[in-house]
């Protein structure tokens, strides 16, 4: 295998594997405690006009995409440095080019650039997800209002 004696960094491997373990016992809560916060999140966004690009019943709960349908990524980012949240797809963060995922998955390239992906997991809170559906639901109401049921209660 051309390894050496005391190449193994054994420290490393045995915090890796106590990792795992820390991992696979709190596998089936964290599983639970992200479906919860996904049912926060798409709830928190009914009624707006968003595409979803994650599926919520074949995906993993913990990440969740859709892509805007005015303003930009870049407002709902600049407006609420404190949140997590990322444009487009993680292959490509970074970049200004449309993800090549949501493209083979029918999107316009309006669409992939507009996307968001939020993500979540064991420490995230209820109290943040709600933060994170307050600054899209303001970001759609700034740019004339993508939120075809929030204007009629208004009017009503």
């Amino acid at each position: 295998m051309g390894i050496r004696a005391g190449s193994l960094p054994v420290p490393l491997i045995a915090g890796f594997a106590a990792a795992c373990d820390v991992a696979r016992q709190q596998m089936e809560a964290d599983r639970r405690h992200c479906t919860d916060l996904q049912r926060i999140l798409r709830s928190g966004l009914g009624g707006l006009d968003l595409i979803w690009n994650s599926d919520e019943t074949h995906g993993v709960p913990w990440i969740q995409n859709f892509s805007l349908p005015r303003g930009t990524v870049a407002d709902l980012l600049a407006a609420n440095p404190a949140l997590a949240l990322s444009a487009g797809s993680a292959c490509h963060a970074g970049e200004s080019t449309p993800s090549h995922v949501l493209l083979a998955m029918g999107r316009t390239v309006q669409q992939a650039l507009a996307a968001v992906r939020v993500s979540f997991g064991r420490y995230t809170t209820d109290e943040e997800i709600t933060a994170a559906v307050q600054a899209v639901r303001r970001l759609c109401g700034a740019h004339n209002s993508c939120e075809r049921l929030e204007s009629v209660r208004q009017r009503a």
